[in-house]
């Protein structure tokens, strides 16, 4: 590895040959993922050709889309699909703030809906799948020099959040309009003003 490693790199292995580090427990969720590949062939009018659990954690389950050209879209589902409103509406705002405020990298956002009420009958998230590795695989082989450099851009971006993303309150980010009644419609999302709450 070079002495100056990238934390988003598009030269660390490709999905291909991480999928045997995949688990292959089955999906928590109840996913129709015809209904999902026509949901995200529909919201980036390219044909979706296979879909792939990647990973679950306490709260999200999160699925590799592939298409039949451009590049891949990552797919997230809360695992619980009673709270993730304001949860969901708040990652949504957060994602698009940073990404307008600050250089750190943030997936663009394809499409969400916070609601149970589309295709696929659970809220979720597309986003543009970000090239590179869970630093928890990578971080053992390290050498010094790279975990090092890991470690200052890690840095850098938490000193970025905190020069450049200053608020007078505590609370969570959100959209003007998203909390409204017809969360699903989205408001004609980011309209360049955000509010916390």
């Amino acid at each position: 590895m070079n002495s100056e490693f990238e934390i988003f790199s598009s030269n660390l292995p490709s999905f291909e040959s991480q999928k045997n580090e995949v688990s292959d427990d089955e999906s928590i969720l109840d996913l129709d993922v015809n209904m999902l590949r026509q949901l995200a062939s529909s919201c980036l009018d390219r044909h979706c050709v296979n879909t792939h659990r990647l990973t679950s954690g306490l709260n999200n389950e999160v699925h590799l889309l592939q298409f039949d050209n451009g590049p891949d879209c990552i797919a997230q589902f809360p695992l619980d699909p009673i709270h993730p409103v304001t949860k969901l509406a708040s990652e949504v705002a957060t994602m698009k703030y940073i990404a307008k405020n600050t250089k750190i990298k943030v997936p663009e956002m394809y499409d969400w809906d916070c609601s149970t009420n589309n295709i696929i009958k659970s809220p979720y998230i597309l986003m543009k799948r970000l090239p590179g590795q869970h630093l928890y695989r990578l971080w053992d082989d390290l050498s010094h020099e790279n975990k090092k450099s890991v470690l200052k851009q890690i840095a850098n971006i938490l000193f970025e959040l905190w020069t450049d993303c200053k608020f007078k309150e505590i609370g969570c980010l959100y959209m003007d309009g998203v909390l409204s009644e017809s969360i699903q419609e989205k408001a004609s999302y980011l309209k360049g003003l955000f509010h916390s709450i």
